[in-house]
């Protein structure tokens, strides 16, 4: 009987950088199988609130930011290496969340789910269609 070789990664919460890197060595060790387990999903929702200048202003990581359109992909990219989602909204629904904290829930499960989505798809793009993914 063959050998059987295993990765096995825990803990990424929803860290894009921790993801690909394991998608990576996956791929480059040649597995058998990929077994993603336990706390997948991110720590927090930074919303990052469009002002009507054109400007974003957040609070990531206790550093204050005021932001334009340039800048933002590189702010995401550092929130989602951390295992944060990010959501972009007006100031209207930022004070609608603050408003309703129950909100925040329902938030937060969609961008876990659009996350995991997001991750699977990749998945299916990065690695040979044989390797077993769990």
């Amino acid at each position: 009987m063959g050998e059987t070789k295993i990765l096995f990664a825990s803990d990424l919460h929803s860290s894009n950088t921790f993801f690909l890197k394991c998608l990576s060595t996956a791929k480059n060790f040649n597995v058998d199988l990929l077994l993603i387990s336990g706390d997948l999903t991110g720590k927090a929702i930074v919303p990052i609130v469009k002002l009507d200048s054109g400007m974003y202003v957040t609070n990531f990581m206790g550093q204050d930011y005021k932001i334009g359109e340039a800048e933002l992909p590189p702010l995401e990219k550092d929130v989602r290496k951390c295992g944060y989602y990010y959501r972009i909204m007006s100031r209207q629904e930022y004070e609608e969340f603050k408003k309703h904290p129950e909100k925040i829930d329902e938030l937060f499960d969609k961008v876990t789910r659009e996350a995991i989505e997001n991750w699977v798809r990749k998945i299916e793009e990065v690695l040979p269609k044989e390797m077993r993914v769990s």
